[in-house]
């Protein structure tokens, strides 16, 4: 957390450490709800206007660093910082200290011995006198000093809830920022499961024993050959150049399905005459898209297939012919 001294024109800023030479400390301001009247206090020995004192300003002035204190913290005798304008001869409260509680006063009675006359005295200003002969200061009183220790105490617990409160803060961060990153993972797979559809090397690499000869009727070699005479990559990792086929409906789906799959999908659906909708469904398309690739490979390999010669040459038929019918 950065901390920044609120006092005068103090340019004392943990985020510049040059600035910090010769051990500087921050102290926090003391709370408002708790200690006002110290906080105000605070603020008026920083120099800030009347008109900033309120109840948001208060809490952006949070810290005064040790430069400001005649002990270099606060103690009980100057509890507060030392005024930010000072005048020419600058007073005790002006200096931080602590303001003279009232004292109680009562009547005494003090009989002369030689006259036998009784006179009525403040015992408060005996008592003053007698302790100024003694000592030049006057120590503070004991209510005073248990108010100050109580007032230290609360700030000093305040500061501890305020760093447990801190560190709660940052770890649950922490784990909001893993929860974050765990969640786009987990919408990624979610992503690459409803992308992910049927492929040859998909039942190919089945545990499924012949897998890919149970769906099509052809073994992975055969499927290859069966790629090139209907002039379609034969490997999966070679990039379709051109579209030997005319789609009725040329769809996103269908451009986006490689012509391998689009094989496949034909090739199952001949075999084992499965649903058109049941084959959308595992190939990842819709009804109207199953139709129009199943359609549209049915004319292409006719037309392929319609070319190839069904019977061998003449020539080869004599060359096989068995010897009887040669003679015949």
């Amino acid at each position: 957390m950065v901390k920044r001294c609120a006092h005068g024109v103090c340019k004392s800023d943990t985020r510049f450490p040059e600035r910090l030479s010769g051990g500087v400390v921050f102290f926090p301001f003391p709370k408002p709800k708790t200690q006002r009247e110290r906080c105000l206090q605070w603020i008026k020995q920083c120099g800030r206007p009347h008109s900033q004192v309120n109840e948001s300003n208060i809490t952006k002035h949070k810290y005064v660093c040790s430069k400001h204190f005649m002990n270099g913290k606060p103690t009980p005798e100057f509890p507060n910082p030392v005024n930010a304008v000072q005048g020419p001869n600058p007073t005790k409260e002006k200096l931080g200290g602590c303001r003279k509680s009232p004292k109680k006063r009562r009547r005494v009675c003090v009989q002369d011995a030689s006259s036998g006359s009784i006179s009525t005295t403040d015992a408060g200003e005996s008592q003053q006198h007698a302790v100024e002969s003694e000592s030049p200061e006057h120590p503070p009183l004991p209510g005073c000093q248990l108010e100050r220790e109580r007032e230290e105490e609360q700030s000093c617990q305040s500061t501890e809830k305020e760093k447990e409160l801190e560190a709660e803060n940052n770890n649950i961060k922490l784990q909001l920022s893993l929860q974050e990153t765990e969640l786009k993972s987990l919408k990624a797979q979610i992503g690459t499961f409803k992308k992910k559809t049927l492929t040859p090397e998909l039942l190919q690499s089945s545990e499924i024993h012949k897998m890919l000869e149970y769906s099509t009727g052809f073994t992975y070699e055969r499927f290859n050959q069966l790629c090139t005479i209907f002039d379609i990559p034969n490997d999966p990792h070679t990039t379709q150049k051109n579209v030997p086929l005319n789609y009725k409906h040329n769809d996103w789906q269908i451009a986006e399905m490689p012509l391998r799959t689009q094989l496949l999908f034909v090739l199952m659906k001949l075999r084992n005459n499965e649903d058109l909708k049941s084959l959308a469904f595992r190939f990842n398309i819709n009804m109207q898209a199953a139709s129009n690739i199943f359609n549209s490979w049915i004319h292409y390999m006719f037309d392929v297939l319609g070319e190839l010669p069904i019977w061998p040459h003449r020539d080869v038929i004599t060359q096989n012919m068995p010897e009887t019918y040669k003679v015949d």
